[in-house]
């Protein structure tokens, strides 16, 4: 697992990614987590719950939307629909200068982000158990919001709206074959400016398309 995670930040520090010194143990440490309690927390499909398909593929796919967002130092940002954390979690790893907050939705994953902020020691990140859609006191408060694994219906584009700050921006993950539909969507929403497409290449070689699109 250790050469796989060291390839992963290797490729990115060469493309731009100013990790920390111990980034890739402690995303081992964050990997073993997820392999220890993923099945408990119904975190990742048995097929995923893999270290070598973590690291390549999901791993590569968090690292490689960080690269495209290029967030500020010191922004708010929001991994709606987190999951398993893995693109908050990995982000907070590589760039503990971020504020991340981890929306989710159900309880027991929540349990499970809790424990892994705390054993990581990610002192800049914070769960919040809920809906975007319910935002309250965070209306209008994040730079950036990620969405991987969550449909870019109108629903979805109207909470990330509400979440994001003038000139915030929302990151899409996306495959070729959801990435054309999205992009649509994005395009015919008078709250975003069209969104600007990166592709990529996982490290396992599959074909990934981010979507960057700014607040109107």
């Amino acid at each position: 697992m250790k050469n796989h995670i060291e390839r992963v930040v290797a490729r990115a520090r060469r493309e731009g990614l100013h990790a920390p010194d111990g980034a890739p143990e402690r995303l081992g440490s964050y990997i073993s987590l997820v392999l220890k309690f993923g099945e408990k927390f119904s975190l990742l499909s048995r097929a995923d719950l893999s270290a070598l398909r973590i690291a390549k593929r999901h791993i590569a796919d968090s690292l490689g939307g960080l690269l495209v967002a290029t967030p500020s130092p010191g922004a708010r940002v929001l991994d709606y629909g987190a999951g398993a954390g893995l693109v908050g979690v990995v982000w907070a790893i590589v760039r503990p200068d971020l504020a991340i907050t981890l929306l989710e939705s159900r309880r027991k994953k929540c349990a499970f982000l809790l424990r892994a902020v705390a054993d990581l020691g990610l002192a800049s990140t914070a769960v919040w158990e809920g809906r975007g859609e319910d935002a309250g006191a965070r209306a209008g408060s994040f730079d950036l919001v990620a969405s991987r694994g969550v449909a870019t219906d109108e629903e979805a584009l109207g909470a990330f709206a509400g979440l994001l700050r003038p000139e915030g921006a929302v990151l899409f993950f996306k495959g070729p074959e959801s990435a054309r539909a999205a992009a649509e969507r994005v395009r015919g929403d008078a709250r975003f400016l069209p969104p600007v497409e990166s592709i990529r290449l996982l490290g396992e070689g599959k074909k990934r398309i981010y979507l960057l699109a700014r607040r109107a």
